[in-house]
């Protein structure tokens, strides 16, 4: 695919090097309650009227509840196939809580909003290879229909979006060598309508 440039840029060609999609409802009813704000081995009682804003085989879960957002990345079984969650009683890897909580009973005002996102020194890990990683939540307005994510290389991947208009980015990059580590690029995100024009984009903080 060939994206549009900005003002005295050149056209991107993109290579997708990854498709999400979302969960179907049984492996959503299988993780959803494992994914609640103040239910991740913290203080209080769970709220267990958590609303289900996302489900994406990342495998990331976005819930709001009426202590806040939260997003969960849950391991999963196998990396063939359908996810497998019946595990239930696993605990999450990760867990993000949003500075704000929108308000999803508007539409947001630009296509793309994003409420929370990594930045700084939170972009690269000490994994087996240092690692580069991207997250983001936040939704699109209806005209939506397409919602990409860019590193300046071209690479990209699809992203899926809910029914309510939430989407949850979690991607990683292996760094080839540790003096690319504080050169982790900038990642875009690309917002299309139905006819596969760039209705908006949004450069995510570095």
């Amino acid at each position: 695919m060939v994206l549009p440039a900005g003002p005295g840029g050149e056209p991107v060609t993109l290579r997708f090097v990854e498709t999400r999609r979302l969960l179907d409802a049984d492996a959503e009813a299988a993780v959803v309650h494992r994914c609640v704000p103040g239910n991740n081995r913290r203080p209080g009682p769970a709220d267990s009227g958590g609303r289900l804003l996302f489900a994406g085989d990342g495998p990331l879960v976005l819930v709001q509840n009426s202590q806040g957002l939260a997003a969960c990345l849950v391991e999963r079984v196998g990396r063939d196939g359908p996810p497998d969650f019946s595990w239930s009683d696993k605990p999450m890897l990760q867990w993000w809580q949003s500075d704000r909580s929108p308000d999803f009973s508007q539409p947001p005002q630009t296509p793309i909003e994003v409420f929370n996102t990594s930045t700084g020194d939170g972009g690269t890990v000490e994994w087996v290879h240092p690692t580069w990683f991207w997250h983001a939540f936040g939704r699109v307005s209806p005209q939506v229909k397409e919602l990409l994510a860019v590193i300046p290389n071209g690479e990209a991947i699809n992203l899926p979006v809910a029914a309510t208009g939430a989407f949850a980015l979690y991607w990683n990059r292996t760094v080839d060598t540790s003096e690319q580590v504080p050169l982790r690029p900038p990642l875009s995100l690309f917002a299309r309508d139905g006819a596969g024009q760039v209705l908006h984009s949004a450069t995510l903080p570095r």
